[in-house]
């Protein structure tokens, strides 16, 4: 008898890849590993791009496949695609610098 293969936890982080989705997400579902096993975590935000809309319409058609998936796609949020650290808001500046710190 056959064991089944370990079952697989993949996170999957999308922002502004509208251009390489679609071979990304070919190529991913070509994986020569039972979906059934596959537990996918997926989030995108902050997009400039269709990229959510991208992972939505995928999600969409494949979503059954998969063990299960955990997936959270801001469609209405968007950043400039230029944007630095001198336009950040205070909260966003109290967020990140604790994180910075602490890498330093």
């Amino acid at each position: 008898m056959a064991q089944k293969k370990p079952s697989v936890f993949v996170a999957i982080l999308v922002r502004n890849k509208a251009h390489t989705l679609p071979y990304f997400l070919t190529l991913f579902e070509r994986l020569n590993y039972p979906k059934d096993r596959m537990y996918l975590w997926i989030r995108s935000d902050h997009n400039i791009d269709n990229s959510s809309y991208i992972v939505k319409d995928w999600l969409e058609a494949h979503r059954h496949e998969y063990h299960h998936v955990n997936s959270i796609l801001d469609m209405e949020t968007y950043s400039e695609q230029n944007e630095d650290i001198a336009h950040w808001s205070e909260e966003r500046l109290n967020l990140k610098k604790p994180l910075t710190d602490k890498n330093l």
